[in-house]
């Protein structure tokens, strides 16, 4: 007998991954085939790993003929029905014909990390605070012009903004908060932490329910990082990260927020920022975001509560200290794959872990106040400027190239370089136009 259903039973699935380039690719599958897939797999072609923005294919070692495949096996554990609809969503794992991960795996790269971090002795819980662009399907034009944060703001997309909650809510993301932003036209939600698999895969669900229910309400949304040539403030994808030793959280010190160890993780993510900056922000319209003094990060330093820092540790209030205390990577956006993401940083921090680095001192203001000699001498860099100063910092860290394995970082840093060859030379405003609907 079929169980009823109080809403529309699920008769689709929607498997996914996230590219090299950040775009979501899906299959779809019948639901009644879906423990079926999950043994053998849904095909597609190995040169997705080497796929860009505007879907071009590149080529590097491993992914330079058609021949090959790769497999997609879904995580029915980790499947959700998406609200008032008749598809199911299932992260996947990349996967070849002998059910071994492939290279270019992000969800495989993270799981890596995550094992990597339990060795250390250390778990770790992630959250990502999504920024979008909501405009009308027709137009294009933002669907308010603030005031930020504003309930004015907010009640011009009010129907919206109620069944996207309410859809994040069904399909068990625990929200945090949800608000109209600062810029015209968007909007920031934050959903509650988890591991980090979870938390990249709950990333990627808050995209197509934000996605799904635009279109909806007869909206499009954008979470590209400059979604409009004169609205200066861009969309972020803001980073949490909590770590835990003995239960004890790393971050969690009553003095300066941070312990020995949460110092190290810190240091550790300063000391690797420029180098893995390419993976955080790899687009090319990334960089008109990451500009001094619009709370993007600009430059390598961290501070208490100081939103101008990269990195802003979060002590939260006394009431909920130590546990809830927390860093916030703010240098990140939407055209970063999540789990490659959070791998790197997680890496990062357990370097600085590792080689027991200590942090330089706080900083208390915008950094781009000071000069550049007071800079210099408190270890404060701008990060880099366009995507082929990033590609270069990549190379000479060298993180990356260890946390991917020399094959994926081929396939990433192809795709790098074909994106900057292909829109590095238009018009700010061709490149802004190029990738607005695009995440």
């Amino acid at each position: 007998m079929t169980e009823e259903c109080e809403t529309p039973c699920p008769s689709v699935a929607l498997i996914t991954v996230v590219d090299n380039s950040g775009v979501t690719r899906v299959k779809t599958v019948p639901v009644h085939r879906l423990p079926r897939v999950a043994e053998v797999g849904v095909g597609l072609s190995d040169v997705s790993a080497v796929m860009a923005v505007d879907d071009g294919i590149t080529a590097s070692p491993g992914y330079d003929t058609p021949s090959g495949d790769m497999r997609l096996i879904p995580d029915l554990d980790a499947a959700v029905d998406l609200h008032r609809s008749r598809l199911r969503w299932v992260p996947a794992t990349m996967v070849d014909q002998e059910l071994v991960p492939k290279p270019n795996c992000g969800r495989s790269i993270l799981q890596r990390a995550v094992e990597a971090a339990a060795k250390a002795g250390i778990t770790a819980e992630f959250a990502f605070e999504s920024e979008f662009t909501v405009s009308d399907l027709e137009t294009g034009e933002p669907i308010h012009r603030g005031p930020g944060y504003s309930p004015i703001a907010l009640f011009a997309a009010e129907e919206f903004s109620i069944d996207l909650v309410e859809a994040f809510e069904a399909q068990g993301m625990n929200v945090e908060q949800f608000h109209p932003e600062y810029a015209d036209g968007q909007f920031e939600v934050s959903i509650r932490h988890s591991d980090p698999v979870a938390a990249a895969d709950a990333v990627v669900l808050l995209r197509l329910t934000v996605h799904r229910m635009a279109r909806r309400h007869g909206l499009r949304v954008s979470f590209s990082p400059r979604p409009h040539r004169e609205i200066v403030v861009g969309n972020g994808c803001h980073l949490h990260c909590s770590l835990w030793q003995d239960g004890t959280n790393l971050f969690g010190s009553e003095t300066d927020g941070l312990g020995a160890a949460g110092g190290a993780a810190v240091a550790g993510i300063l000391d690797h920022l420029l180098g893995i900056q390419a993976v955080l922000t790899p687009s090319v319209p990334s960089f008109e975001r990451i500009t001094p003094q619009h709370w993007a990060g600009a430059y390598t330093c961290w501070g208490i509560e100081n939103r101008e820092a990269a990195v802003r540790v979060i002590r939260g209030t006394v009431s909920g200290r130590p546990g809830a205390a927390n860093i916030e990577i703010k240098t990140i956006d939407a055209s970063a794959n999540p789990y490659l993401t959070v791998a790197v940083i997680l890496h990062a921090a357990l370097d600085g872990i590792g080689r027991g680095l200590t942090p330089p001192e706080p900083i208390s203001v915008d950094p781009h106040s000071l000069d550049e000699d007071a800079r210099t001498a408190r270890g404060i860099v701008r990060l880099p400027a366009d995507l082929d100063e990033a590609i270069e910092a990549m190379d000479a860290d060298g993180l990356v190239r260890t946390v991917f394995g020399d094959q994926q970082y081929g396939a990433f840093r192809a795709v790098r370089r074909y994106e900057l060859e292909t829109f590095g030379s238009l018009p700010r405003e061709d490149q802004i136009e190029a990738h607005r609907w695009r995440y």
